[in-house]
């Protein structure tokens, strides 16, 4: 993996493919921030996070999808990687539906429960649960939070 994402570090890459990565950090893979980074570490220095916007969080979440589904085609099997790929598509698109649909600081604490969650299930070795809405969250989370009319 390092050599298909040579500006991420070792210990950046360990935390995607273990599922020890903050979903609340995830702008810190975007490349707009390398300049921020601790030269030959990869580490990053922390910084206010700028993820207010689902704009602002496509980049850094696209490419850790790209990362995670790299490391699940080298380390389980193609099914499972195209099956990732497909179900993380259908949760980019239920993103864009939330954001349309609620405040972004909701969609925020949503999106980042709801990583939170799959984190756990990819560190047992399931990466199936990208796909099915967390009717849970959105309950208890986005209710409320609806965008003025």
């Amino acid at each position: 993996l390092q050599q298909r994402f040579p500006w991420l570090g070792n210990n950046v890459l360990q935390a995607i493919t273990t599922h020890q990565i903050d979903p609340a950090c995830l702008y810190q893979l975007d490349k707009r921030y390398q300049e921020r980074m601790t030269p030959h570490t990869g580490t990053i220095i922390l910084l206010e996070n700028p993820l207010f916007s689902l704009v602002a969080l496509q980049r850094p979440l696209l490419l850790y999808f790209r990362i995670v589904g790299s490391f699940v085609k080298l380390s389980r099997d193609a099914a499972t990687a195209l099956q990732f790929s497909l179900d993380t598509a259908k949760y980019m698109k239920y993103l864009q539906e939330l954001n349309n649909k609620y405040r972004w600081e909701a969609v925020a604490r949503y999106h980042v429960a709801y990583q939170q969650a799959r984190l756990a299930e990819m560190a047992r070795g399931d990466y199936a649960g990208w796909g099915p809405v967390d009717q849970e969250l959105e309950a208890t989370i986005l209710i409320g939070n609806e965008k003025a009319r």
